[in-house]
């Protein structure tokens, strides 16, 4: 099995369930991982693999469409991912609101959405 990863990218977006959050934006943190199993024979063509350039792109499409939950925006990618990419075995996204505004709160907040399928 081959898992691709990216970690901790950040990306400005305008989720959040509050009318100042959709209007100001935030930063956002995210980590996708997606794994499936290789092709038979050799793992040099790109197109027979999961591209991470292509997951990026997804990623940075779905943060433009603003949500009022983390949890919509995970299953927007995680379901974008899968329909590209249909020999996808597992899939999990991490996505952080780096100031989230909750009064006296360090840290950040977040959710992780995780998904196997049947292949």
């Amino acid at each position: 099995m081959i898992t691709v990863h990216l970690q901790e990218v950040f990306l400005f977006a305008h989720h959040g369930i509050y009318e100042q959050e959709r209007e100001n934006g935030n930063t956002f943190e995210i980590s996708l991982h997606v794994s499936y199993e290789p092709p038979a024979g050799d793992l040099d063509d790109i197109s027979r693999m999961v591209d991470y350039e292509v997951l990026f792109g997804i990623i940075r499409h779905q943060m433009k469409t603003p949500s009022p939950l983390l949890e919509q925006v995970c299953h927007s990618v995680i379901s974008q991912v899968k329909q590209y990419y249909p020999q996808v075995t597992k899939i999990s996204m991490s996505l952080f609101k780096l100031k989230a505004p909750i009064a006296g709160f360090e840290g950040k907040a977040g959710v992780t959405l995780e998904q196997i399928f049947d292949i």
